[in-house]
């Protein structure tokens, strides 16, 4: 190669007297390879255990007056600190390290958000109001972007729910209210561990108990507040018919409040036997409308007497009464 190239094609470029300050030679790659006790990318150092002519007069050592935190300057009894270290003998650790061994890499403003300081072992310690590895939450009692609101979730929010970072608080499933002391929507219990949704369970008719029972209002009765209480009938249980009193027992009251009487039995309150009985109504047979009164007339139920329909008179209904005329005295 010609002077100042080297490598396998002559193409790279590099002169021992300028590039390697003749404290070296050129290596094939264009690189300098120092002589012992130079150091440095063009051998213009000293290596990192000489001081002073390179090799001949050790002024400065790196074990001993670096530490063996650093390298010597080549320029005076000066060291060159390794990452991590400072101060003329490198033996105290640079901002943000931390450590024995400076080993630790902890800037305050990166690594705790300029919310604390860095420790001795390179963690985190928080200012007041902060907490996290990161310092980077707010701590218990404190919120907001600052984490300048006081706000302890276990009094604020009754230990039901967590601070928000306005100091309110957001309540765990299954409570609410202000201070989360509340159950929510349909929840019951002391813990609000328990549902009842009085629409549904208690059919709205009643309200929900602590411990998810109903309570029903007046005039129903039943588990789930869906029956009317006795007397009282109707879609409000707002009606009063009681079997026993109204229906004489011979009938039901129906919704309405009115009597549907059993068979046999007649009447607004089933006080009668029907058009086709008499005597114990529906069990001996003393009186027929068909038979007894001719088909013109109903058992009165007091005896064997008819009750006439218009138009007909007589004691088996057979005779046109006054005014009527006709088979069937219809005129």
């Amino acid at each position: 190669c010609e002077i100042g190239l080297v490598g396998d094609e002559c193409d790279k470029v590099c002169d021992a007297e300028t590039t390697c300050n003749n404290n070296g030679r050129c290596g094939m790659d264009g690189e300098c390879l120092c002589y012992p006790g130079y150091a440095g990318e063009h051998c213009e150092l000293c290596d990192s255990d000489n001081y002073g002519s390179c090799g001949e007069e050790v002024l400065c050592t790196s074990e001993g007056t670096c530490n063996g935190n650093g390298r010597c300057s080549g320029e005076g009894m000066e060291c060159v600190c390794y990452e991590g270290f400072v101060g003329e003998g490198c033996n105290t650790c640079a901002d943000g390290f931390e450590g024995p061994m400076c080993e630790a890499s902890c800037d305050p403003l990166v690594d705790c958000g300029g919310n604390g300081k860095c420790g001795a072992d390179g963690q985190c310690e928080c200012f007041e109001g902060f907490s996290g590895d990161k310092c980077d939450m707010c701590a218990a009692a404190s919120e907001g972007e600052s984490c300048e609101v006081s706000c302890d979730a276990t009094e604020a929010c009754s230990s039901n729910g967590r601070c928000l970072e306005d100091g309110s608080c957001e309540c765990f499933e299954g409570f609410s209210g202000e201070r989360c002391d509340m159950c929510g929507l349909n929840g019951v219990g002391e813990e609000c561990e328990s549902t009842c949704d009085a629409a549904k369970d208690c059919s709205n008719n009643g309200r929900c108990t602590d411990d998810g029972a109903c309570v029903c209002f007046d005039g129903f009765v039943g588990e789930s507040c869906d029956s009317c209480a006795n007397g009282l009938v109707g879609e409000e249980c707002d009606m009063v018919c009681d079997a026993s009193v109204n229906c004489n027992n011979n009938g039901r009251c129906t919704d309405d409040g009115e009597c549907s009487c059993f068979a046999g039995y007649a009447g607004e309150h089933c006080e009668l036997c029907d058009s086709d009985n008499y005597g114990s109504c529906g069990e001996e047979v003393l009186c027929t409308s068909e038979g007894t009164c001719n088909g013109n007339g109903r058992c009165s139920g007091e005896g064997m007497e008819c009750v006439c329909y218009e138009g007909f008179v007589g004691e088996g209904c057979n005779t046109c009464a006054d005014g009527f005329e006709g088979p069937m005295c219809e005129a």
